[in-house]
This record gives structure tokens, C-alpha cells and sequence, in this order.
């Protein structure tokens, strides 16, 4: 026999999904805010090293005897 839609096997089903769906929804934002965070530490870990690399150069050409030939 079939499932009527008053069965209450089927409504105590679609809280679940509901719940289920949330922890799907909850779980998937938790794993961007992740990810979104290790782009942003990335970032910053190229741009520090960036600077390090411009400064290193800048003091080298401040510090090397200039070519007067």
C-alpha cells in the first residue's frame, strides 16, 4: 500500500531533510569561510615577501660603487 500524505512516517521525514539541508548549508559556508581565509593569509605572505624582495634590491643598488666607465 501506498503512503497517504497524513502518514506520519512522511511528515516526520521532511523535518529531517530540513535538518539536514541546514547542516549541508552550515557545512559548506564553514569550508569557504576556510578557504576564503587561506587566499587572504596567501595573499599576505606574497605581498610581505614582495616587499622584502624590493627592499633587498633597492638597498643593493644604494649600496653597490656606481659604474663610472
Amino acid at each position: 500500500m501506498g503512503r497517504a500524505p497524513g502518514n506520519p512516517a512522511v511528515r516526520r521525514v521532511r523535518p529531517l531533510r530540513r535538518f539536514r539541508s541546514a547542516l549541508g548549508e552550515t557545512a559548506m559556508l564553514k569550508k569557504l569561510l576556510i578557504v576564503a581565509g587561506i587566499v587572504g593569509v596567501a595573499a599576505l605572505v606574497v605581498k610581505k615577501v614582495k616587499a622584502s624582495s624590493d627592499e633587498r634590491a633597492l638597498w643593493h643598488e644604494a649600496t653597490t660603487a656606481p659604474d663610472l666607465r
